[in-house]
């Protein structure tokens, strides 16, 4: 995630990109692109991020339903 509201990453297989932005300590994303490559054993939850909350070092992320989906934690 970069200061421009933008970010880039990688599940481990698939390429992600999008939009992000700061509301209350919540960190919302924008529409989310992916690659989709089959990759044996790599779980694609990321794709499905919403918003995400950080405590400390980990990034709690929800999907559109404000269910956690998975943890970050900062390397």
């Amino acid at each position: 995630m970069s200061s421009d509201g933008r970010l880039a990453g990688s599940d481990g297989c698939n390429r992600l990109a999008g939009g992000w932005s700061l509301r209350d300590e919540i960190i919302e994303f924008g529409p989310l692109v992916s690659t989709l490559m089959f990759c044996e054993g790599v779980d694609t939850w990321l794709r499905d991020a919403a918003s995400a909350t950080v405590d400390g070092d980990v990034m709690h992320v929800r999907d559109a339903e404000g269910r956690e989906i998975g943890t970050l934690e900062r390397g």
